[in-house]
């Protein structure tokens, strides 16, 4: 019972470590969807959107890690707006 108590505890404080990192990701794509959203149409553009998709994905499972790689690649193909 006290290992399933302190097991319990411990998750709750890795929860809460990333939800930081998280938010910062999230704050991060909707940075970059406004600068996407104003790309004119053509092959950048796509990527860049194709990039937020799977930046989005990345977030919804709770990986920030692929999440931040995903909206730098997205930066990548905006030119650096």
């Amino acid at each position: 019972m006290r290992k399933s108590v302190v097991a319990l505890a411990m998750l709750g404080f890795v929860g809460f470590g990333a939800a930081p990192a998280l938010a910062d990701c999230i704050y991060d794509m909707a940075e970059a969807q406004k600068v996407v959203n104003a790309m004119p149409a053509g092959w950048q553009k796509d990527a860049a959107v194709r990039e937020l998709k799977m930046a989005s994905e990345a977030a919804a499972m709770g990986d920030e890690k692929m999440c931040l790689v995903h909206v730098g690649v997205c930066a990548q193909y905006t030119g650096g707006r």
